[in-house]
């Protein structure tokens, strides 16, 4: 998303101008549209943190389900990693057959 936006940024005047008519909004406190798409993928590591630290203090009785979704939310960004890792190296491949 993020080489998307630059991408438009780059070949298109009416999304610059689109983009920053939007960021001054006061509801967007000052914050890019790039800040808004980073915020999305920093959530998975916060939630994996949170989870953790709410395992160690949970009771017994709340560990179990704790411990699955620290597990799930885990998998969860093992696969978001794994595809972005994927995608890099795809767009690699595509670079080579391109020379």
């Amino acid at each position: 998303a993020l080489t998307i936006v630059g991408n438009l940024k780059k070949q298109n005047t009416r999304f610059v101008e689109l983009i920053r008519k939007v960021e001054s909004n006061p509801d967007c406190r000052n914050q890019t549209l790039e800040d808004f798409l980073i915020v999305v993928i920093q959530r998975i590591p916060r939630y994996v943190l949170l989870l953790g630290q709410l395992l160690k203090y949970a009771e017994m009785k709340d560990q179990e389900m704790l411990s699955l979704s620290l597990s799930k939310m885990k998998d969860v960004a093992e696969y978001i990693d794994q595809s972005k890792l994927r995608d890099i190296n795809s767009k690699k491949s595509q670079k080579i057959h391109l020379q």
